[in-house]
């Protein structure tokens, strides 16, 4: 479940801290930031599964754009 691969990800947060204490890591500390934040964001989708939707009004080219800019970062 969403919650037993939570527990595993806070661990990963702590052990990034400790790396982010010696400077000669910082690349490779970011890109693990860039990991840990793409599992949240599966984890939280993962947990949302089967609850009912909130819709909210947007704007289309905000979000069009958000869109396109998103998949040109990929």
């Amino acid at each position: 479940t969403a919650h037993q691969i939570g527990t595993p990800l806070s661990s990963l947060i702590g052990w990034l801290e400790i790396l982010k204490l010696d400077q000669s890591q910082a690349s490779t500390v970011e890109e693990i930031q860039k990991d840990i934040q793409r599992l949240q964001t599966i984890t939280d989708r993962f947990s949302k599964v089967g609850s009912e939707p909130v819709l909210e009004i947007k704007d289309i080219i905000t979000e069009t754009k958000a869109t396109f800019d998103y998949l040109k970062d990929s």
